[in-house]
């Protein structure tokens, strides 16, 4: 449930739908994620989300990158789907075989059962 509506918010802010682990789009915009459990206490669970944004232009890969930010994080007490979420880390890079720009980012999302 709560892949399922990150998914949604991204693909709704971006009009790109995310595709698991890798991507085919070469020289198109493109989302690849990862998500996992990494901690769950019985009362909290933390999932880590992480994006890699794919651009014609690193400016392209920033810009989209930034509009998935912008519809995940959660701000103080907010929450979005039950969950608090925040960016925590990330970066930026060129592949050498494609040439192709690239933004990694990494969202912690926390939900309480």
């Amino acid at each position: 449930m709560i892949l399922s509506s990150l998914l949604g918010a991204i693909q709704q802010a971006t009009g790109i739908a995310p595709q698991a682990y890798m991507t085919e789009k070469a020289g198109k915009p493109a989302i690849t994620y990862s998500f996992y459990r990494a901690t769950d206490n019985g009362a909290v669970a933390t999932y880590r989300l992480q994006t890699r944004v794919f651009g014609k232009t690193q400016e392209q890969a920033i810009e989209v990158e930034q509009k998935i930010t912008d519809s995940l994080v959660t701000l103080g007490d907010s929450t979005k789907f039950g969950c608090s979420i925040s960016s925590n880390g990330g970066g930026a890079l060129i592949d050498a075989n494609t040439n192709t720009p690239q933004v990694l980012t990494y969202f912690d999302v926390v939900a309480k059962h």
